[in-house]
């Protein structure tokens, strides 16, 4: 049978998913660290009338409160202890999950995982096929559980793949059903011919090979 593609994934814009995953963990980190370090400042500027007494003494008398804010948060150490996780696990994300690819085929699923493992899975070997977070496919063979990530299409090639399962299935059950229906008129035969030799040998009656003849043939 010819090799056919059912359905090929899509990958999602891993470029602009790493962009926004890293925004959220150096931003969002920022702007606590902001608060906490310089609440008294922004309350200031904001109009609450709360002193900020340690700004003058730090700064002089000239200062402003959110200049002297923003000056101070955007020191080196500062910019180290914010943007360094933020920078590592985003790289990490985009290396893990750009090179993804994925295809089904009526008999295997194939293509490239995380961190651009390359994978081809007869459609036999798979066992079952599941969904994970950020729009992932896990696809379990004897070997174990193999995810490919970012998948726009995800809940397309789940299903193709969970037809394909199916199909195998039902299609082993047909097989199986045939083969014991024809294995049955060959076990009734043989045991015939072996009462047709008892039958000849005289070890049982004309009657009794008659009776049993007529029970193997459902007659």
């Amino acid at each position: 049978m010819e090799e056919k593609t059912i359905i090929n994934g899509k990958l999602k814009n891993v470029s602009r998913t790493t962009l926004i995953l890293f925004l959220i963990l150096t931003i969002v980190p920022l702007c606590v660290l902001f608060f906490i370090q310089y609440k008294d400042a922004v309350a200031d500027v904001a109009g609450w009338n709360m002193k900020w007494d340690w700004v003058i003494e730090r700064y002089g008398e000239n200062a402003t409160p959110l200049k002297v804010a923003l000056i101070d948060m955007f020191r080196p150490l500062t910019n180290l202890f914010v943007f360094a996780p933020g920078i590592i696990i985003s790289l990490l994300f985009y290396a893990s999950y750009h090179k993804t690819e994925l295809t089904v085929t009526n008999r295997r699923v194939f293509g490239k995982s995380s961190w651009g493992k390359r994978v081809d899975l007869p459609l036999d070997s798979i066992s079952a096929v599941g969904t994970g977070w950020m729009k992932s496919i896990s696809v379990t063979s004897s070997s174990g559980a193999i995810k490919f990530g970012m998948i726009k299409n995800r809940d397309e090639v789940h299903k193709a793949i969970s037809d394909l399962l199916i199909e195998r299935q039902e299609k082993a059950k047909t097989e199986m059903t045939t083969s014991i229906r024809q294995e049955i008129p060959q076990s009734n035969a043989d045991e015939l011919t072996k009462f047709k030799g008892l039958l000849d040998q005289g070890v049982i009656s004309q009657e009794e090979f008659d009776a049993k003849k007529k029970q193997l043939l459902g007659l």
